[in-house]
């Protein structure tokens, strides 16, 4: 099981109000507090860990807290003989890094500050940043231990793992262009429906199924 927690917010909106008011042709000040509204909205459709998008787009602190570092099944593990017979071989000899991976929700993922754990004997340890590698690159990004180390042993309690991490494209400007559109145009849907109890239509979050990310606790 996993727990993911925010630990500092995204300091503004991926689109602005003078913006949004442009786009939506509206002059006057008296429904700035109701644009700004639907934009923290629309935006938390896209952002965050409870968004359909589950990403996260201007830069924000999360926590996230794990049972128990990865550690993949082996055949020995299930109490079988070994060696295990020709035919399962290939299977239980080849094991890809990601298999120790600790997945990190809400890409794109910037950078981790810590890796913490409760160790056997219940001591807080902070794992040296040398003893794993981050992958920033991947969506959603990881953590894996680093070349010829494996992860230390955490005594057998709830989330004994912490890991603190920085996720988002970075100030609005670094936010993708079809995302600030989608924000825009979700916006304008709610603003010229306003007198109705409504949901976005299913076809506005399929428009940009390919933003979708899938990360379950």
């Amino acid at each position: 099981m996993a727990a993911l927690q925010p630990v500092t917010p995204p300091s503004h909106e991926p689109v602005e109000v003078v913006e949004m008011k442009e786009y939506l042709r509206v002059t006057s000040p008296a429904e700035d507090r109701l644009i700004s509204t639907l934009i923290r909205e629309a935006r938390q459709q896209f952002d965050g860990r409870d968004a359909w998008f589950h990403r996260a787009l201007i830069t924000q602190q999360w926590q996230l807290n794990v049972d128990t570092f990865p550690t993949p099944y082996t055949w020995a593990s299930w109490g079988s003989p070994w060696p295990p017979p020709a035919y399962v071989w290939p299977e239980v000899m080849v094991w890809w890094p990601r298999q120790y991976a600790i997945i990190l929700p809400l890409p794109p993922l910037q950078s981790v500050q810590s890796v913490t754990y409760i160790d056997e004997t219940g001591a807080t340890q902070t794992l040296d940043p040398s003893a794993y590698v981050v992958d920033t690159q991947s969506e959603p990004g990881a953590i894996m231990p680093s070349y010829g180390t494996v992860w230390p042993t955490t005594r057998w309690v709830p989330n004994a793992v912490t890991v603190k991490f920085t996720a988002g494209y970075g100030a609005a400007p670094a936010v993708p262009e079809p995302i600030k559109v989608w924000i825009k145009q979700a916006v304008a849907y709610r603003y010229d429906n306003r007198s109705l109890l409504t949901t976005l239509p299913t076809s506005f979050y399929w428009a940009l199924a390919n933003y979708k990310v899938v990360w379950s606790a």
